[in-house]
């Protein structure tokens, strides 16, 4: 499903009473939890705002109004990966989705600022777990390897595959003092 964003009035993540792009971004899981698989923008260019946006001056420049190329760019790059990584919500006082610990130590959830939700790492903050319910992401990870073989390689080192498919995301019975799993 397509879904047409109109950004003035979709969601104001700094506040200043016009949407903006960061604010289509903290929305992406609401969004696809709707069905959508495509947003379509309206103008986000620099523009003197005559005709809503679409009387452009600058194709290459989003309107100061709705954020930078930088936060433009960041989101078509999440539009098109986001859901590779596994999102969760907060809990209701804004702690991690579940209580598990990381391999490397810590909460296994770190929080993303600009989304306001949680991503999954098991092993290191820099490493987010992989969503290996997406078939996308899986299509992606068998052309890469299958690109490797037939280029000769003999294999893969695949040691902590068994972290990869994750059943619920559910609390467990903590193990530590940290309250952790």
């Amino acid at each position: 499903m397509i879904y047409q964003v109109y950004l003035k009035s979709f969601n104001d993540s700094n506040r200043d009473g016009i949407g903006d792009v960061p604010g289509i971004i903290e929305k992406f899981d609401y969004l696809n939890k709707l069905g959508i698989d495509i947003i379509w923008l309206s103008p986000v260019y620099s523009s003197p705002m005559k005709d809503n946006g679409y009387d452009i001056d600058d194709y290459y420049s989003i309107g100061d109004e709705f954020g930078t190329t930088a936060e433009m760019e960041k989101l078509i790059a999440e539009a098109k990966k986001r859901d590779w990584y596994i999102w969760k919500d907060p809990k209701e006082n804004s702690n991690p989705p579940t209580n598990w610990r990381s391999v490397f130590g810590g909460s296994a959830g770190s929080y993303d600022q600009q989304t306001g939700q949680y991503y999954l790492h098991t092993f290191a903050e820099e490493q987010p777990d992989l969503n290996w319910e997406n078939k996308e992401l899986r299509q992606e990870l068998h052309k890469m390897v299958n690109w490797w073989l037939d280029r000769g390689l003999a294999g893969f080192r695949v040691d902590a595959i068994s972290f990869i498919k994750k059943n619920e995301y559910k609390d467990l019975k903590p193990d530590e003092d940290d309250g952790l799993a």
